[in-house]
């Protein structure tokens, strides 16, 4: 009679065995029991009243067989025996055996420390075990695979963190961290993952007792990653996933539904412009292209003076709150520097798919140069005749000196060919630019030149070519700005260049259209005010309002 059973023994504390399941392979001696623990085995006389007695032992696997009245040898039998030191006259029987429930060991002096019992009727047992595991795997049937166990963490980048770092760190095994670290990158540069981004990752594990890992000593099994989610920016987050279909990660993009706003402001300038804007709370990613469209005409660091207005009209986008996200064009701005205000509005021109500003008459705010190519910054030194604050003597000040903090964007004067990009003896890192007429611009004392401005590369006007430094003869971070017609360098703040388009016909017939359509807009729309002013005058029930 053949067949397996499966026998897990646990011990208590007080060192009972427990029956659970394992495979065994069963002994059998002639007027006893062999009982094979491990590497360790006992042969228990069975012949007296009482039933045999399992011996304590540190071993979970426990090998049983019954007496065979008729011994016989087989080739099994004899290299078993061998290796538990038997009689040759032992004999090997094939079954199974079912331990009944651990009870205690009966109260013979013979038998202490001996823990559980076994069935005199072998043959009983086997059949219940049979009809046992039979009933247990129809169990498992019914109740399927085990149901892993979910996980979310959630956490910030922190320095020197990368994606499959991260993952990593979490447990994922190397080669999953590895590729969706990589599918990750399909819509988001590694370069672009700063400190205090928020990642969600969501984990699998299969269940698993804590009790049973420190009994057998194993490991805990290893997480499966199933997503995760990082917040790219305020308005865009990206997901990656794992398909099981195809064994890999695939990553998606996800923007958030924003709600655009047009927003007003107008104000006086006290102090600085962007510290009054701000008081307002107009962005200053707002400000800074509010002075790029005045770049052109107005010297913001001469000709800006107390008691001086603004105004501007633009769009912004919210999220579901009502919080901003991002900003969006200005449609129109205005800003007074005692004497006539200048008046700009944004207008697509029909037919051409162009976007320019004009003032009321229909005339480019576009200058063929831009009188300052950086922005926030203080004329330091300017063009003419001075004692040079490094060799000590008066010489010849060939340009404008513009300080502003090291890193500050600068950009180009005007559209242009470049035609030398780098060292320049006292000048640093230098750049020039070829314009059309006869107009040559150049920067110099750069902390590093942009990518792309290399001799021959063309470039437009306000895009950057570079950063703010003090390389070369320099006292510290400044730029150095040069205009040279037809060879001879000449004052940047004096030269008068030509001037952009004037609308005609049709064109200036349709903006002049657009321009009275917005200033009526404009006039539905109330001014921002300041916050400090707001605060003041808000209700008691407003100030205590819990909404």
């Amino acid at each position: 009679m053949t067949g397996f059973v499966e026998y897990l023994l646990q011990r208590t504390s007080s060192g009972a065995l427990l029956a659970r399941s394992l495979p065994v392979t069963a002994i059998a001696a002639t007027g006893g029991v062999v009982f094979s623990l491990g590497v360790a085995a006992a042969i228990v006389p069975s012949g007296s009243d009482s039933a045999p007695r399992l011996a304590t032992t540190t071993s979970p696997v426990i090998h049983i067989a019954a007496i065979d009245t008729a011994p016989s040898l087989d080739e099994t039998a004899s290299v078993q025996a061998a290796l538990l030191s038997l009689p040759a006259d032992t004999s090997v029987i094939t079954g199974s055996l079912t331990t009944s429930a651990p009870t205690a060991a009966q109260d013979d002096p013979a038998t202490d420390g001996l823990r559980g019992s076994l069935s005199t009727d072998p043959v009983a047992d086997i059949n219940a075990s049979f009809d046992a595991e039979q009933a247990d795997t129809k169990t498992a049937e019914l109740l399927g695979p085990p149901t892993p166990v979910s996980q979310t963490v959630t956490l910030e980048i922190k320095s020197g963190d990368t994606i499959g770092r991260v993952l990593a760190d979490l447990g994922v095994p190397g080669d999953d961290a590895r590729a969706a670290a990589n599918a990750l990158a399909e819509h988001f540069s590694p370069r672009e993952l700063k400190i205090g981004q928020a990642l969600e990752v969501e984990l699998e594990t299969l269940p698993v007792e804590v009790a049973a890992l420190e009994e057998l000593d194993l490991e805990a099994p290893t997480p499966s990653l199933v997503a995760f989610n990082l917040k790219a920016d305020r308005e865009r987050s990206l997901r990656v996933t794992y398909n099981a279909e195809t064994s890999t990660f695939e990553s998606q993009e996800i923007f958030r539904e924003l709600t655009k706003e047009i927003v007003r402001a107008k104000g006086s300038i006290e102090g600085s412009l962007f510290g009054s804007a701000a008081k307002l709370g107009v962005p200053n990613a707002v400000m800074v292209n509010f002075m790029k469209l005045y770049s052109y005409s107005v010297d913001f660091q001469r000709e800006i003076r107390k008691g001086d207005t603004f105004e501007v009209y633009y769009t912004q986008y919210n999220d579901e709150e009502g919080e901003r996200v991002k900003t969006g064009d200005i449609l129109f701005a205005s800003l007074q520097t005692g004497k006539k205000p200048m008046t700009l509005w944004r207008f697509e021109i029909p037919g051409e798919d162009t976007v320019d500003y004009f003032d009321e008459s229909g005339r480019s705010t576009k200058k063929f140069l831009m009188r300052t190519p950086i922005d926030g910054a203080r004329i330091s030194s300017n063009f003419g005749k001075r004692r040079h604050p490094i060799l000590g003597y008066t010489k010849m000040h060939t340009g404008t000196d513009f300080a502003a903090p090291t890193g500050t964007p600068i950009y180009a004067a005007g559209n242009g060919t470049i035609v030398k990009a780098g060292w320049q003896g006292g000048y640093g890192k230098y750049v020039k630019i070829r314009h059309a007429n006869g107009y040559e611009t150049a920067y110099a004392h750069m902390s590093r030149i942009g990518k792309g401005i290399t001799p021959g590369a063309r470039v437009t006007q306000g895009q950057t070519i570079g950063r703010v430094g003090t390389t070369g003869r320099s006292t510290g971070p400044h730029l150095h700005y040069e205009v040279h017609v037809k060879g001879k360098k000449v004052n940047p703040m004096a030269i008068r260049v030509p001037t952009g388009r004037k609308l005609e016909g049709k064109a200036l017939n349709a903006f002049k259209a657009a321009r009275d359509g917005m200033n009526a807009e404009m006039a539905q729309v109330e001014p921002l005010k300041p916050a400090i002013e707001s605060a003041s005058t808000a209700t008691p029930d407003e100030n205590n309002s819990v909404e």
